[in-house]
């Protein structure tokens, strides 16, 4: 009955989130002080928090004076290889889209998994980098708690901005090679919808290569104009709703104010 109740304490003390990583040794470092010190059970415990006390003095001095490594490096670099995918499936799109009806490469329209799959890695290189900040002399610097939240923000947006180009490839697949959606993509909509997909894609190369600002937005936002101008004209001529063109000028806005309110959040 004792060793029953208090097991049963030591797992609710477990659920406590404070704890940590190490919670779930609680119920067990309970039952190893109930069981092998029996009827010098007060003894055992006072020997056993010593030893544990030890334990976390040592682990705190070798954590100070060896300075485990970051893992900033790891996560911008996953970050970096995130922004690359999306640029080649950018730039596939926009080349598809010139090409003799319909495209001879298809490619890039099986790139669900391995964009999702990006975002991942990035995510948990990012949880990672977090991770070794704690309690690491090494990240008391300014300028490394600055590099975690912007890699934080990153994420976000590449999330974000994943999502809309996952959507764009699935209507841009379903109107070359008639998927499940009666979408139907109309000659004179292939070069503006190519030549918005391209200005994007420049925008990411240049996010990419950190020299993205205000004015870098003008070319996607200029081709984004000329799309929807010829939606507009189209409008009169068949249904403007299911025109995939018009789906994909949804989904550029909105990478578009995603990533405009990042890089206005910086400045």
């Amino acid at each position: 009955m004792t060793i029953s109740l208090a097991v049963g304490v030591g797992v609710l003390l477990a659920g406590q989130p404070r704890l940590g990583a190490g919670k779930e040794y609680v119920p067990v470092a309970t039952l190893l002080v109930l069981i092998i010190g029996g009827s010098n059970a007060d003894a055992f415990s006072s020997g056993y928090a010593l030893q544990m006390g030890l334990g976390v003095v040592v682990g705190l001095v070798i954590n100070v004076t060896i300075f485990p490594p970051l893992t900033l490096d790891d996560a911008r670099l996953h970050i970096s290889r995130g922004r690359q995918v999306l640029i080649s499936q950018l730039e596939d799109m926009a080349k598809a889209l010139n090409e003799q009806w319909p495209p001879k490469h298809e490619d890039w329209a099986g790139r669900h998994d391995v964009m999702a799959s990006s975002v991942n890695e990035i995510r948990s290189a990012v949880h990672e980098a977090r991770e070794s900040h704690k309690a690491n002399p090494r990240a008391f610097r300014r300028s490394r708690h600055r590099q975690v939240r912007e890699s934080r923000g990153d994420l976000e947006v590449l999330e974000n901005v994943t999502i809309y180009i996952r959507d764009i490839t699935e209507v841009l697949s379903g109107s070359i090679w008639h998927g499940p959606l009666e979408l139907h993509l109309t000659a004179d909509l292939s070069e503006p919808v190519s030549n918005c997909l391209q200005s994007l894609a420049e925008l990411v190369r240049a996010w990419e290569e950190g020299r993205i600002d205000v004015e870098s937005f003008d070319g996607a936002s200029d081709a984004l104009g000329r799309l929807t101008t010829v939606l507009a004209s189209a409008n009169g001529k068949g249904s403007f709703a299911l025109n995939p063109g018009a789906a994909v000028a949804l989904d550029v806005q909105r990478i578009l104010m995603v990533m405009r309110h990042r890089i206005l959040d910086d400045d």
